[in-house]
């Protein structure tokens, strides 16, 4: 069974509550859903252990199409910029989602039959380098091509920015700390404040594995 028609009916047995539990991946294994596309059980193993779905399912409660639509828009950015995942391969996750939830009618299946998700054709990689934004940037950046990016590689880096400020208000801060630092790696004018929140989502990356640490969290009541 294809990934989407899995999720379709898993999702209309077991209701959107699926989308925050561990069982998910294990059940669409059971379902062959990673048959013809071995790539997603990856993708959708990430969307899974970093929270992506259970953000996804919170926000489904709180209503709002428009704003699950645009979560969505931050999914494939983030799968492809933070991840470097291809972009059919993100897409497809997305839509895969999307089309058991109900969002949407039809999915574009990746032609990659391969078990490496990684963006590795030119097409792909700039679509990760440059990216699409939601909130501050909207629709309008979205639509910007590689060639249409500054040489200075300033808008890619307030892409970053945005998908860092994201992940850092998630409690993500693993992924907020490697999007902060690609930023200040690309942008020559926001070095100084993407390296400072580089510094605080390290720094909160490190409190909490120290909160989760068994020797301290007997000396501490934290």
């Amino acid at each position: 069974m294809k990934l989407h028609d899995a999720m379709k009916e898993l999702l209309g047995q077991f209701g959107s509550t699926l989308l925050q539990e561990e069982r998910l991946l294990p059940l669409l294994a059971d379902y062959r859903a990673f048959d013809d596309y071995p790539a997603m059980k990856l993708v959708m193993k990430t969307l899974s252990e970093h929270g992506y779905l259970r953000e996804l399912y919170g926000r489904i409660q709180e209503g709002g199409r428009p704003d699950i639509r645009t979560y969505g828009d931050y999914l494939r950015n983030s799968l492809r910029i933070s991840r470097n995942f291809s972009a059919e391969f993100a897409d497809y996750a997305v839509d895969s989602i999307f089309f058991a939830m109900g969002l949407t009618d039809s999915v574009s299946e990746p032609a990659d039959h391969g078990f490496d998700p990684a963006a590795t054709s030119e097409k792909d990689t700039q679509s990760s380098e440059t990216g699409s934004s939601t909130g501050r940037k909207g629709k309008e950046n979205r639509r910007h091509s590689a060639s249409e990016t500054r040489s200075d590689g300033q808008d890619d880096a307030d892409s970053l920015m945005e998908l860092g400020h994201q992940a850092f208000d998630r409690g993500d801060y693993d992924e907020a700390s490697q999007l902060f630092r690609k930023a200040a790696e690309l942008g020559q004018q926001t070095v100084r404040e993407a390296m400072g929140w580089y510094g605080k989502a390290s720094t909160q990356k490190n409190l909490e594995t120290l909160k989760h640490s068994d020797f301290l969290g007997n000396l501490f009541p934290w």
